[in-house]
Order: structure tokens, then C-alpha cells, then sequence
């Protein structure tokens, strides 16, 4: 029966190298309104996209209204090819937040990553299953909550993710390292993070706990009431 366990990971391998596959190009939640590709090609001129330095492909844009500006939401991916088969994974990725002022667009914050190498990484992709624009603190100014991860040797198991809330335009960032072994595992907590209101930290725990159920994350034992504590590294080591 090897050959069924070697067929099961080979679909596995495949099935997440693919960054727009099925269950990470879910329908944002919250107030977000997902734009179709028309409607992204007719946004930018190509000096607007030399301007913002948007220089890899839009994987997809949300608009949504904070404030009474409109905003607009836009994950780029770099679409490289790896592999005899072409297989599509990414190297490099970017998101950024823009605001709509005298009809032109201008650049409010960005987040920029890439595979690490030197840990075997195979891809980095947006996991838009769990985008959302919400005011959970009841402020009326949404904020964004992103994650993005990576593919190990061992697919997610051994990948990075990062959770970030983007509020009043400042990011604030939980990373993980994810790991087959436990002194693999740790997450690492901006000390910033703390800062924000109890009801947002609840959201993003509940968003690390649905990664952790769906994608096969490993989370380092603990971690939850780690960050009770409010602990900036938590780890099995």
C-alpha cells in the first residue's frame, strides 16, 4: 500500500503549490468587495502602477469605504515557474493599502515577503480564506485582518505564517513558524500587538485557532496561553 501514501502526498504537494487554488481564493468576509479583473485592469494607468511600484502581478483587489474615503486592498503575487511540470508557486509577494484622493491613488502602507531558501521554502501565497475588513472594537474604522504562508519540505507543516491587522493604517504582526518536530515550533508576537483592543486580539486568536483546524499549521503547545500573558516569543524549545 506505499504507493497510495506516496500518491496521497504527491496531491498534497500539488494541490498547495498553486496559490489560487480553492480553499485560499475564498470570498472576502466583512465589508470588502472583491473586484473582478476588468474592473482591476480599468483602475491603473501604467504610470500609476510605476508610481505605487505595483510590479508583480495583482492577484486580486477589494474597495471598501473607511471613513468616508475609498480604499482599495490589492495582493500581488509573483507567479514564478518552478518545476519539469511548470507548476506556479510564488517567490515574492507584496499587499498594500491605497486611498482614493483627487482621483488618483496613493499608497497608505504595504507589506512585502519571500520564500526563505535557506528553509527549503517553495511558495508564498495570500490565504484570502480568512481576509475580512470588520470594526470589531466598534470604533466605525474598520480593520483589515491579512495572512499570508509558505510551503516547507513538509507542505505547511513546516511553513511560516504570518497574521496581520492593519488599524488606522499601522500593521501589527504574529508570525509562526510552524514544525514537524517541537523545538521546530515558535510564534513570535509585535509587542505592539498588545496594544490593541482586547476584541481584535480575540479575532486574530480565532483566526490563528481556524489556520490551526483547516490547514494542518502546527501552533507550539501553549500558545494561547502565552499570549494571555502576553508573551512576545513562545516556543517549545
Amino acid at each position: 500500500m506505499c504507493w497510495v501514501s506516496f500518491f496521497v502526498r504527491l496531491v498534497f504537494v500539488v494541490l498547495f503549490c498553486f496559490s489560487k487554488n480553492y480553499f485560499f481564493a475564498q470570498t472576502s468576509k466583512g465589508i470588502l468587495k472583491q473586484l473582478t479583473k476588468s474592473e482591476v485592469n480599468g483602475i491603473f494607468s501604467k504610470e500609476e502602477l510605476v508610481s505605487l511600484q505595483i510590479n508583480l502581478p495583482i492577484q486580486s483587489a477589494y474597495t471598501y469605504t473607511d471613513s468616508q474615503q475609498q480604499k482599495l486592498l490589492v495582493f500581488t503575487e509573483s507567479n514564478d515557474s518552478i518545476g519539469l511540470k511548470k507548476d506556479t508557486c510564488n517567490f515574492k509577494i507584496k499587499a498594500m493599502g491605497l486611498v482614493k484622493q483627487n482621483e488618483s491613488w496613493k499608497k497608505l502602507w504595504e507589506v512585502n515577503d519571500f520564500i526563505l531558501r535557506s528553509q527549503n521554502e517553495t511558495s508564498i501565497w495570500f490565504w484570502t480564506k480568512y481576509l475580512e475588513a470588520n470594526d470589531f472594537d466598534k470604533d466605525s474604522k474598520p480593520e483589515l485582518y491579512l495572512v499570508y504562508g509558505t510551503n516547507g519540505m513538509n507542505g505547511l507543516n513546516d511553513g511560516r505564517l504570518k497574521f496581520v491587522v492593519v488599524k488606522d493604517d499601522k500593521k501589527y504582526v504574529v508570525r509562526l513558524q510552524s514544525g514537524v518536530l517541537d523545538f521546530e515550533r515558535n510564534l513570535q508576537i509585535d509587542k505592539t500587538f498588545y496594544e490593541l483592543p482586547s476584541s481584535i486580539q480575540k479575532r486574530v486568536n480565532e483566526i490563528m485557532n481556524l489556520t490551526s483546524k483547516n490547514q494542518n499549521i502546527i501552533f507550539p503547545f501553549g500558545w494561547e496561553n502565552g499570549m494571555t500573558q502576553k508573551k512576545t516569543k513562545i516556543s517549545e524549545r
